[in-house]
């Protein structure tokens, strides 16, 4: 699987690969299970019977699952900021060149695995 990499670090040194791991189960992904030496990876059902790697750094599907399995409010408006009633994100305080869906994405991120965290 590819690795993942982020322009924006604001997880104190945790490697989003280690983020990634630890809200896939969060969000009903699992481990594919190949048997031919390839690397297993994350996967989650985009539809019946049709699994994709699960990637919500990259694919905004899977993103927005996460913030709706934790209930996030996403503003977009004057001060865009990822929110819960516990902990905020706001995406100017992210650097992520030209891509403001990839802020958004890891402002997501960054929310659920505080979330995650502070219920862990």
């Amino acid at each position: 699987m590819k690795g993942y990499s982020t322009k924006c670090d604001k997880l104190g040194g945790i490697s989003f690969g280690r983020v990634i791991a630890s809200l896939a189960k969060h969000a009903g992904a699992k481990m594919s299970d190949h048997s031919d030496r390839t690397p297993d990876y994350w996967i989650i059902e985009q539809e019946p019977r049709y699994w994709v790697a699960w990637d919500p750094l990259n694919n905004m599907d899977h993103a927005m699952r996460l913030a709706c399995k934790f209930r996030m409010d996403i503003n977009l408006s004057n001060q865009p900021c990822v929110s819960t009633a516990k902990t905020s994100v706001r995406l100017s305080e992210l650097s992520c060149g030209e891509d403001t869906m990839a802020g958004l994405r890891e402002a997501i991120l960054i929310t659920a695995y505080s979330l995650y965290y502070q219920e862990n």
